[in-house]
C-alpha cells in the first residue's frame, strides 16, 4: 500500500522541531499512528534519504537528514539524468537531460517515457533502453553503451531500481556522453592498426624486446635472422643474437633507451639462426609493455653496404680507370659551368689534353648550339633536379647526351655531369631500317590477296589496304572475329587457325567463308604463320594471308551441278 503524503509531512515536520532527533516511541505518542506504521513511514524515508537514524545503546533516534537533497545533487551534475516512476512517467529530469532531448521541465514531466522525445532521439535504440527501464523496475540495474545514431553520439547509460518519497518504487536513468572518448578510442585503435601494418611489411628489421626477453619480431626480422617461424626466437635474450664484441656496446645503449634517452645508431654484427654473421646498422627507443618500459629497435642489414664502402675505397683508381676507358664522353662541370674534370674520350673529341681543359669554361670548348642547349637546361637540372637528355647532329656525327644532376650530401645540386655517346652508327642503321620498312610496307600493301596480323589475344595489329577495303578501314584493334563479320562456316572459324598457329608455332592453312563490308559472301583460302617472336623464342603475333577464292568456288559449284 502506498503511503500517505499527510502523514510523511507530519513526521517530517514533527522531526524538523526536534532537531536532536525523537524516539519511534516520542513520534507514535505525538501523531496519531501505530508503531508498525511508523516504522515503515521511517524506513521509506531513510531508503530516500530524508531521514537519518542514530542508536544510542537500545535506543534508535530518527531526526531529520542534514544531507543536500537529492534532486539539488542530480540538479548540478553534468551526466543526463531522469527519473521515472513504476509506470514509466517522467517524474525527474535534470536541465542537461531535458535540453539534449530539446523540450521543457514542464512539457516533459508527467509523461510516459513511450510519449516523449526519448523515443524520436533514442530511435533504434529506443526498444533496447525501454526493456532495460522494465527491468530496472523487477530490481535490476543495468550498463552498457546506447549508440544515438540520430545525435551522432555515443552515451554510457546505467539504469537502477529506486524508491522516492512516498515508499513508491521506480527506476532511475544517467547517460554520460563518451562520443569525444569512443572517437579517441576509435582513433587510438586506427592509429595502433596503421602501426602494426606498417611495421608488418617494413623493409627494415623491428625487434621488440622487454628485459632483454624478444617479445616481437616483424616478417623482416625474422627473414634477416633467418627464423622459419616467430615461436623459435620468441623469449629468446636479445643479446644471444649479437656477437660477442658487440655485447657490451649494445647493453649500454639498452639502457640508455630504457631511461628515454636517444641513441645515435650503431653498426654491429649479429648472428643468423644458421650460425653466419651478418653486418646491420640498428638504433633503439623506448616503448611500453603492459605498463612496463620496453626497448623497440629498427635494424638494417648494412652487410653490402659495408662491401660497397670497402670496394669503393680501395678502387678510386680503378674508378678512374673506368671512367677513361669507355668511348663515351664524360665531363664533369661545376654549376658556372667550368669543367672540373673529363675522361680521355671527351678530351680527344674536343681536340685539347686534359690539363689543357680542365678549369676552361665549357662553352668556349663546346659547339655553339651545344652550349646554347646546355644553357637552357641547366636551370631544369639544377632547380629541378632532374637529368635531361637530347641527341645532337655535330658535323654529321650524332650523339646521344645526357646531363645530370650531382647531389651533394647538403641535399642541392653541387655539380653537373654530362655523358655524350656517339650514335652515328645507331643512326645511320635506324634510317636504313625505316628505308627497307618503307619499301616493305609498301610492297604488302601492293599484295591483292588481304593480309592481317594479329596478337595472342586474336586482337588485329596491322592490316593491308586489301584487308580494310575487305572488311573496313576501322577493323585494326577489333579482335578477328568482330572485324571479320559473321561467319558462314563457324565450325571451323579463323580465330582456331591463328590459335594453332600461336600454340605450335607452324604454317596452318583452310579454306573459309566469310560475309564482306558490303555483305557478299567470300570465300578464302587462309594460311597463318608466325611473323613476330619474342627474346625466348615464344610466338607474339601471326600474319594471316587471305586469297579470294570466290570465283572459283562458284565455277566448281556450277560444274558439279552440271555434272
Amino acid at each position: 500500500m502506498a503511503l500517505k503524503r499527510v502523514t510523511t509531512a507530519m513526521i517530517k515536520e514533527l522531526l524538523g522541531r526536534y532537531p536532536k532527533g525523537l524516539s519511534i516511541t516520542q513520534i507514535v505518542r505525538n501523531i496519531n499512528i501505530n508503531r508498525n506504521t511508523a516504522g515503515r513511514y521511517l524506513e521509506n524515508l531513510m531508503v530516500s534519504g530524508q531521514v537519518e537514524m542514530r542508536q544510542y545503546g537500545m535506543a534508535k533516534i530518527y531526526r531529520l537528514a542534514q544531507r543536500v537533497p537529492l534532486s539539488a545533487m542530480l540538479s548540478i551534475s553534468s551526466e543526463l539524468i531522469m527519473l521515472l516512476d513504476n509506470g514509466l512517467r517522467i517524474i525527474y529530469a535534470n536541465e542537461p537531460m531535458y535540453r539534449f532531448l530539446g523540450t521543457t521541465q514542464e512539457e516533459l514531466y508527467g509523461k510516459n517515457i513511450e510519449f516523449s522525445p526519448c523515443v524520436t532521439v533514442c530511435d533504434e535504440e529506443f526498444d533496447t533502453l525501454k526493456k532495460h527501464l522494465k527491468a530496472g523496475l523487477a530490481g535490476r540495474e543495468w550498463s552498457g553503451e546506447l549508440s544515438l545514431a540520430t545525435k551522432n553520439m555515443v552515451f554510457s547509460c546505467r539504469i537502477a531500481p529506486a524508491v522516492f518519497e512516498e515508499g513508491q518504487r521506480g527506476v532511475s536513468l544517467l547517460l554520460e556522453d563518451i562520443t569525444e572518448w569512443k572517437r579517441a578510442e576509435k582513433s587510438l585503435r586506427e592509429s595502433e592498426d596503421r602501426y602494426r601494418k606498417l611495421v608488418e611489411i617494413s623493409p627494415d628489421a623491428v625487434i621488440l624486446h622487454l628485459n632483454e626477453k624478444i617479445m616481437y619480431m616483424n616478417p623482416a626480422a625474422l627473414e634477416l635472422l633467418g627464423f622459419p617461424q616467430p615461436g623459435e626466437v620468441i623469449g629468446k635474450n636479445v643479446l644471444d643474437l649479437i656477437q660477442p664484441d658487440f655485447r657490451d656496446r649494445v647493453r649500454k645503449n639498452i639502457q640508455i633507451d630504457l631511461m628515454g634517452d636517444r641513441t645515435l645508431p650503431v653498426e654491429l654484427q649479429m648472428i643468423r639462426a644458421d650460425g653466419t654473421l651478418i653486418t646491420v646498422e640498428g638504433r633503439g627507443v623506448r616503448t611500453f609493455i603492459g605498463g612496463q618500459p620496453a626497448v623497440q629497435v629498427a635494424i638494417r642489414d648494412v652487410t653490402e653496404r659495408k662491401r660497397a664502402e670497402e670496394a669503393l675505397c680501395q678502387s678510386e683508381a680503378t674508378a678512374r680507370a673506368l671512367i677513361n676507358a669507355p668511348t663515351d664522353s664524360v665531363l664533369l662541370l661545376d654549376l658556372q659551368g667550368v669543367i672540373l674534370d673529363l675522361n680521355d674520350t671527351a678530351a680527344r673529341r674536343l681536340g685539347k689534353t686534359k690539363d689543357e681543359l680542365i678549369g676552361v669554361l665549357a662553352d668556349s670548348v663546346l659547339p655553339e648550339e651545344i652550349s646554347h642547349m646546355r644553357r637552357s637546361l641547366i636551370s631544369r637540372i639544377i632547380d629541378k633536379k632532374e637529368a635531361v637528355r637530347f641527341e645532337d647532329d655535330r658535323d654529321g656525327i650524332w650523339f646521344d647526351t645526357v646531363a645530370f644532376p650531382v647531389i651533394g650530401a647538403n641535399g642541392e645540386v653541387n655539380r653537373i655531369a654530362i655523358i655524350a655517346r656517339d650514335i652515328t652508327e645507331r643512326k645511320r642503321f635506324e634510317e636504313a631500317l625505316r628505308q627497307s620498312e618503307g619499301k616493305l610496307n609498301a610492297m604488302l600493301q601492293s599484295i591483292t590477296d588481304p593480309m592481317t596480323m594479329m596478337d595472342g589475344d586474336l586482337t588485329l595489329i596491322w592490316a593491308n589496304d586489301m584487308a580494310r577495303r575487305c572488311f573496313g578501314n576501322d577493323i585494326v584493334g577489333k579482335k578477328c572475329y568482330e572485324a571479320f563479320h559473321q561467319r558462314q562456316n563457324p565450325c571451323e572459324p579463323s580465330p582456331c587457325l591463328t590459335l594453332r598457329a600461336f600454340r605450335d608455332g607452324k604454317i596452318h592453312r583452310h579454306e573459309t567463308t566469310v560475309i564482306d563490308i558490303q555483305g557478299k559472301t567470300r570465300f578464302f583460302d587462309c594460311t597463318a604463320n608466325v611473323a613476330l617472336r619474342d627474346e625466348t623464342g615464344r610466338p607474339t603475333a601471326v600474319l594471316e594471308i587471305s586469297r579470294d577464292i570466290t570465283e572459283w568456288k562458284l565455277a566448281e559449284e556450277a560444274l558439279q551441278k552440271r555434272s
